[in-house]
């Protein structure tokens, strides 16, 4: 069983409809800027190498982005992570 990161996913999405309104895409750092997140942080969430997650930052991202934490996270049961 793992839980990981769909940020990387998120963001992605994010920046299709960025593209379709002919705005800039969202890159790591302008995000870390944006959310006062740590670069480090959300580079972590983008990999594999995040092993938790604090509340605040789920939070933040959340906010961010207007979406729930199910959408940031995903729950595998077979640990294909």
């Amino acid at each position: 069983m793992a839980v990981r990161s769909r940020l990387k996913v998120l963001i992605a999405q994010y920046n299709v409809e960025r593209l379709k309104a002919n705005q800039p895409t969202l890159t790591l750092r302008r995000l870390a800027e944006e959310t006062g997140l740590a670069l480090s942080t959300i580079n972590g969430l983008t990999t594999p190498r995040a092993s938790r997650v604090d509340f605040k930052t789920l939070s933040t991202l959340c906010e961010y982005f207007d979406v729930q934490p199910g959408e940031i996270l995903e729950y595998l049961k077979d640990n294909t992570a």
